[in-house]
């Protein structure tokens, strides 16, 4: 019922509120006054497992680099934010610092590891990656931000 509520398939009674309120321990306020966030999704990109299909995702979000290859965009990148060409010991971190949101949950998939696009909040652009809560090793989260910070 609440998967409901939330698509506006449905509303509550005045009791269904008032336990809902009572359960959560929230203000009535917060259930109804105007939510002043302003959120729309330019794409989600993907980093998935090798037996994941294409079918599975999103189309792509693309945008031109001046770079026209991989690792020459990475070595730009490397430059532009002086990384040097030493391995990187924190991805998150990194990318952090450098605006990006990063953010652990649970995809539900066994066959994605990261996920990431461009979100506007109340008109700020940011990019945002999502890394699986299941990710096998730091290694390979590692990889999966480094992959994801690719698109960027």
């Amino acid at each position: 019922m609440i998967s409901k509520y939330e698509r506006e398939n449905a509303s509550p009674g005045l009791d269904v509120v008032q336990k809902i309120i009572k359960a959560l321990d929230f203000p009535l306020e917060f259930f109804t006054r105007y939510d002043k966030l302003n959120f729309s999704n330019e794409g989600t990109f993907f980093r998935s497992r090798l037996t994941a299909t294409q079918a599975e995702f999103p189309e792509l979000f693309n945008r031109e680099t001046k770079s026209r290859s991989p690792r020459n965009a990475a070595i730009e990148l490397r430059n532009l934010w002086e990384l040097g060409d030493q391995p990187i010991s924190n991805m998150i971190r990194l990318l952090e610092s450098h605006g990006i949101i990063v953010s652990i949950s649970n995809s539900n998939s066994s066959k994605v590891d990261a996920n990431s696009g461009y979100i506007e909040v109340n008109d700020h652009r940011y990019y945002i990656i999502l890394i699986d809560s299941n990710s096998r090793s730091f290694y390979r989260q590692q990889f999966s931000l480094a992959h994801e910070l690719g698109h960027f």
